[in-house]
């Protein structure tokens, strides 16, 4: 499974931050317990945007970690994803499919990495040349990662920090922008939970 494999590699990375100046503050931290989702978006220069979240998944960080890195079931619960196919595990790197409102349709492909830390678990990708798709056909830039942190038993503090560039979008077509930031933040975080919920991975 490439999650093992990301593990065993990842044992080569240095240690990273634990986020410890981004962290919840104590309100927040009482929200996520409730189930709630902190979203905050980040200025950036230039056309892309950037959104952080935060939540709490019940599940622990190995379950939440095999979910993440099983890119073959995205379809399955990850919003908008119609179709991934991994092309190689080292490094992993992967096509993904987007269908959108409309009949839009966008491809691109990444690589994804891990990084191991005490307690933690670090998930992150970037965008990578796909020739055979055309630029309109595809977005910009894409790239982030998902921190994952010891809670408490069978629990996973999740922070999920993404940075979109859709591109140029064609006349009356800039909802597109906002529809691959800010809406389907919360939306990847809420379907990644529930799917974690029903243990549907496991079958």
């Amino acid at each position: 499974m490439i999650y093992k494999y990301l593990l065993l590699s990842s044992l080569l990375l240095c240690p990273f931050s634990t986020l410890a100046n981004n962290k919840p503050s104590s309100s927040e931290m009482a929200r996520l317990e409730r189930g709630g989702i902190i979203l905050k978006s980040i200025p950036q220069k230039g056309d892309g945007s950037r959104f952080q979240a935060w939540a709490i998944f019940d599940a622990s960080i190995k379950d939440v970690g095999e979910v993440l890195s099983d890119f073959k079931s995205y379809p399955k619960f990850m919003p908008d994803i119609t179709q991934t196919e991994v092309l190689s595990e080292k490094p992993t790197i992967v096509n993904y499919t987007l269908g959108l409102p409309m009949g839009m349709e966008k491809r691109y492909r990444l690589s994804h990495t891990v990084e191991l830390g005490k307690a933690e678990l670090k998930l992150h990708w970037k965008q990578v040349t796909w020739n055979e798709v055309a630029l309109g056909d595809s977005i910009k830039d894409t790239k982030g990662s998902w921190h994952l942190f010891e809670h408490k038993i069978n629990k996973t503090l999740v922070f999920y920090d993404i940075y979109t560039d859709p591109g140029d979008v064609p006349f009356g077509f800039g909802w597109v922008v906002d529809y691959l930031s800010k809406e389907s933040v919360p939306n990847v975080l809420k379907n990644t939970k529930a799917y974690l919920n029903n243990r549907s991975f496991r079958k």
